[in-house]
């Protein structure tokens, strides 16, 4: 009980200092999520309020987006220290932390073509929560192409951070999880993201990348999709490596 005091004080003294002001009600909200996510001592709870801190907070906002961030990175960390002090039920709370993990990442990446205008002051979190999601689901033992997602994931951020490096061997090993599975769709997606980390570095695969997006786009309306976001990504992330 000293833990979960604890922590809500300092979430209350946080979303305090942000406000400056009384909260508001996505504050409001976040810490009543929290404190009745702090009080249960199961993966259902758990999972409830992980769902329920990016279904209720309005993230358009920049409290609201504050107050997300803050929150899941809380939730995540109690459900981590659940998972390392529970050996029975541990991996069940490691896979509830999946999707938060992941949508974390997602809202926090700069590169979507209609990316959260607050996503750039929270992306070092998200890129936090990548790295995370791809330890646990390699840990978890999850099929190819679970643990691809988490590798795209992650080569996103380092790609938004600038770590072209990095970016490439996520990318590269998520090519590898998409052959190991036969996934047409995943190998076209993540060819196509070593291109565009390569245009970003400063190499013209152009032509190559056009090649790919238009087989990624000629596979069906998800592919279309997918191949756009490639165009989105390279105007998005331009001006991080314009500044180098």
């Amino acid at each position: 009980m000293r833990a979960i005091a604890l922590a809500l004080l300092w979430t209350s003294l946080i979303l305090g200092a942000q406000a400056m002001a009384e909260a508001t009600a996505e504050e409001e909200t976040a810490s009543g999520i929290l404190a009745e996510a702090l009080t249960e001592s199961s993966t259902d709870g758990l999972r409830s309020a992980l769902y329920l801190i990016r279904e209720e907070i309005d993230r358009s906002t920049p409290q609201g987006m504050f107050a997300y961030v803050l929150v899941t990175r809380t939730l995540v960390q109690h459900g981590l220290n659940r998972a390392n002090a529970d050996s029975v039920a541990g991996d069940d709370y490691r896979r509830v932390l999946l999707p938060a993990l992941y949508n974390l990442s997602a809202d926090t990446w700069i590169g979507w073509g209609d990316a959260n205008e607050h996503a750039a002051t929270y992306q070092h979190f998200g890129l936090e929560a990548a790295e995370l999601n791809v330890t646990l689901r390699n840990r978890l033992g999850l099929d190819a192409r679970r643990r691809g997602m988490a590798y795209w994931m992650q080569g996103a951020h380092q790609l938004a951070a600038g770590d072209v490096s990095g970016a490439r061997d996520s990318f590269a090993t998520c090519l590898e999880l998409a052959e190991s599975s036969a996934d047409e769709r995943g190998v076209l997606m993540s060819t196509g993201w070593l291109h565009v980390a390569a245009i970003l570095a400063g190499t013209d695969e152009s032509a190559e990348l056009d090649a790919v997006a238009q087989m990624l786009a000629d596979t069906d309306e998800d592919g279309a999709f997918f191949a756009g976001q490639f165009d989105a990504a390279l105007v998005r992330l331009a001006p991080v490596f314009a500044a180098d």
